[in-house]
C-alpha cells in the first residue's frame, strides 16, 4: 500500500514539472519523443524475458501497435495543453474525466450492462469539468478551445485502458505492456511529428546546448515518467483493483498541491468544488457497491 501511495505521489508531478521543462524552450515534438524514448531505453531488458514469446502473435502485435498509436496522440494532447499555458492542475483534473469516456465506449458494447451508478459518476465528472474550467452554465463565457487538448487526452486514456485490459487478458504482463507501449509510441510519434522534427531541429539544438536541460529531461523521464509506472505495476499486484483505482484518484489532488508549491498557483472555490466532484467520480463503482452491501448487511 505504501509503494502504491508513493507512485501516486510521484504521478502528481508529471504536469507541474513538465511545464518547467517546456517553459525552457524545448519543442513539443522533441519533448514527447525524448520523454518516451528515454523511458524505453531503460526498459529494453524486458525484451530479453522468455515470456515475451507470446507477443509474436499477429493479434497481440496489432493491439500493441494500436496502443502505441493511442499513446503517441495521448502524449501530444496531454503536453500540448501544458505548452500553450494551461494550468498543470487543470490539465490533470480534466484528463481524469476518462471514466465518462469509458462509459460512452461501453454503451456500444452489447455485453455491457448499463449501471445507474456509472451514470451518476459521469454526470459528476462533467459538472466538475465545468466548475474547474470556469465555464458558465448559461452561456459559453469562459470557454476556451484549448480545453479540447486535455479532453481529447482523457478520451485517449479511456481507449488505452480498454486496449490494455484486452492485452492483459491475452497474457501480456504489466512490465511488457509498459515497454511495448513506449516502443510503438516512438514509431507513431516519428510519423506524427515527421515535419516538426525537421523544422524544430535548430530550436532543439539551441536548447540542448545547456547540459542541465538534458539532464533535467532524463531525470524527469526516468524518475517522474518511468518510476511511478513501475511502482504502480509492482504494488497493484498485491492490492485489489478497487484500492488501486481509489488511490489513483488522488493524483489530481497532488498535481494541484505541487502547482501551488512550484508555480504559486491559487485556486478559487469553483476549482475546489469541481476538483472534489471529479475525484469523487473517479472512485471505482465497485467500491460503492461493496459499501452499500455492507450497510444493508449491517442494517439487516
Amino acid at each position: 500500500m505504501f509503494i502504491l501511495f508513493i507512485s501516486v505521489l510521484i504521478f502528481g508531478l508529471v504536469h507541474p514539472v513538465s511545464k518547467l521543462i517546456l517553459d525552457q524552450g524545448i519543442p513539443l515534438s522533441y519533448f514527447c519523443g525524448l520523454y518516451v524514448g528515454i523511458r524505453f531505453v531503460f526498459q529494453f531488458p524486458v525484451f530479453f524475458k522468455k515470456n515475451n514469446s507470446r507477443v509474436s502473435s499477429k493479434k497481440i502485435i496489432y493491439l500493441l501497435s494500436l496502443v502505441g498509436l493511442v499513446g503517441a496522440f495521448l502524449q501530444f494532447f496531454e503536453f500540448k495543453g501544458i505548452q500553450i499555458g494551461m494550468q498543470p492542475a487543470l490539465v490533470t483534473f480534466i484528463m481524469y474525466s476518462y471514466p465518462t469516456w469509458i462509459l460512452i465506449i461501453n454503451l456500444f458494447n452489447k455485453r455491457h450492462t448499463f449501471n445507474i451508478l456509472e451514470a451518476i459518476q459521469s454526470i459528476l465528472t462533467v459538472v466538475g469539468i465545468f466548475f474547474v474550467s470556469h465555464i458558465n452554465f448559461s452561456s459559453y463565457d469562459g470557454f476556451s478551445w484549448n480545453l479540447l487538448y486535455p479532453l481529447l487526452a482523457s478520451a485517449l486514456i479511456a481507449a488505452w485502458i480498454i486496449l490494455s485490459n484486452r492485452l492483459r487478458k491475452e497474457g501480456v504482463g504489466s512490465f511488457e505492456l509498459s515497454a511495448y507501449y513506449d516502443l510503438f509510441s516512438i514509431f507513431a510519434l516519428l510519423i506524427i511529428f515527421n515535419d516538426s522534427l525537421v523544422k524544430d531541429w535548430p530550436q532543439f539544438l539551441f536548447w540542448s546546448h545547456d547540459i542541465n536541460h538534458i539532464l533535467g529531461l532524463i531525470f524527469y523521464s526516468l524518475m517522474i515518467g518511468l518510476l511511478p509506472n513501475l511502482l504502480f505495476y509492482f504494488s497493484s499486484r498485491n492490492v485489489s483493483s478497487n484500492i488501486a483505482g481509489t488511490m489513483m484518484t488522488f493524483e489530481p489532488f497532488f498535481s494541484a498541491l505541487y502547482s501551488t508549491i512550484i508555480w504559486k498557483t491559487t485556486f478559487d472555490s469553483h476549482f475546489v468544488i469541481g476538483g472534489i466532484m471529479i475525484m469523487f467520480a473517479n472512485i471505482p463503482k465497485e467500491f460503492f457497491k461493496k459499501a452499500f452491501q455492507c450497510k444493508l448487511a449491517h442494517e439487516g
